[in-house]
């Protein structure tokens, strides 16, 4: 795609896309209404589902919870084939001071378990603007851009060599840019401009060729209008990044939904279709739902947030080069939203945004995802 291409016009392109390989196209007004999910069934096990059609299906999970939960430790064994790290491979956390000694002890502990129970591991982040250590702007900013690029190198060399043939996937660049092209990285995005996405990619191939290499994005699927900017400059990064050969295989979604807004299938299918069409692999990486956009009973705010899920699963699973499926939390005492002041609900109750609720019993979004798991085509093997 032409880089100057505006956001109408990828709109009006993704729409004839989308007609042209005879998907029922719908008028993009008309999907913004949520329709509830209505679940069916409750019962089964979430690891099972998925392993049976050759998805992943896991979530995030910090060593903390892991290891002081029993309760969460056994809804793990039945839902997931695989966890991610929720903080303890981001830079912040790894390294404390600069030329310090890389640690790893906490993401140890989650991939201990993950091993004992016969499940996969996949990293997050390598490169992650908001979890840069508080040293690194002054570390940093003093070096040549030349000089920094080699140490975003070398840092990232350290890390995936360490984890060399034990993780599977590896989110190497996470969430780089905006709205209008406007790239977030605030330390090495102003010295090395968006070439810093190469040079990660470049240097986790080189430490660990065998673990899929994911750049990892959100806020770019629902209607409104910072979501659709944001997309739009996805995709001209996408573009500008395949072209010069960025040694990416998979694009990872991390799918932070919020009821207060609609989702286009015709307008996230057509961009499905144009990161498949790059050879790339997709990923849900971080799944949760915002339900401060709705009102009404836990039951009522359940089925809307369900329905939001499974709309998006429904297109992303119907692509055999999707890969699975994690969520960003499994039970909602323990979701990082629950955690955020400025996304507290205005009528004081708590957000339920994950798959089980507080007495870790399955809610209509579990049956969402494992509807979706059944209906999706097996992969290969």
């Amino acid at each position: 795609m032409d880089q100057a291409v505006e956001r109408r016009d990828f709109l009006s392109l993704a729409v004839a896309a989308v007609a042209l390989t005879g998907i029922t196209s719908l008028v993009l007004g008309e999907e913004a209404e949520l329709a509830a999910f209505k679940p069916a069934d409750l019962s089964g096990n979430l690891r099972d589902k998925a392993d049976r059609k050759g998805l992943l299906c896991g979530t995030a999970v910090t060593a903390k919870a892991l290891g002081a939960d029993e309760k969460l430790r056994d809804a793990l064994r039945r839902d997931c084939n695989i966890l991610v790290p929720e903080n303890e491979l981001k830079w912040g956390v790894v390294q404390a001071r600069p030329g310090g000694p890389l640690d790893f002890s906490g993401a140890e502990k989650i991939y201990a378990f993950a091993r004992e129970n016969n499940m996969a591991m996949r990293g997050h982040a390598l490169s992650w603007w908001n979890s840069q250590p508080a040293w690194a702007a002054d570390h940093i900013g003093a070096m040549s851009p030349g000089k920094a690029g080699d140490y975003l190198q070398d840092y990232i060399h350290q890390v995936a060599t360490y984890w060399r043939g034990r993780l599977v996937q590896w989110d190497v660049v996470n969430e780089p840019i905006g709205a209008k092209d406007v790239l977030l990285d605030r330390l090495f995005g102003p010295k090395l401009g968006e070439q810093y996405i190469d040079l990660a990619f470049e240097a986790a191939a080189d430490a660990d060729p065998d673990t899929l290499r994911v750049l990892n994005h959100d806020l770019i699927a629902q209607d409104h209008w910072y979501q659709e900017a944001q997309l739009d400059s996805t995709v001209r990064l996408m573009d500008r990044l395949m072209s010069r050969g960025v040694r990416i295989q998979c694009f990872g979604f991390e799918g932070h939904l919020r009821t207060a807004y609609g989702f286009s299938e015709t307008r996230w299918r057509a961009f499905c279709d144009h990161l498949t069409g790059m050879g790339l692999k997709l990923m849900i990486t971080e799944l949760d739902v915002d339900d401060g956009g709705s009102i009404g009973s836990a039951a009522r705010r359940d089925e809307a947030a369900a329905g939001l899920a499974s709309r998006l699963l429904g297109v992303m699973l119907s692509y055999p080069e999707c890969l699975g499926v994690l969520t960003w939390g499994n039970v909602d005492s323990y979701s990082w939203l629950r955690q955020s002041p400025d996304r507290a609900r205005s009528d004081g109750q708590p957000l339920r945004p994950t798959l089980r609720d507080d007495d870790y019993r399955p809610k209509d979004m579990w049956a969402a995802l494992a509807s979706a798991i059944e209906t999706a085509d097996p992969r290969p093997v």
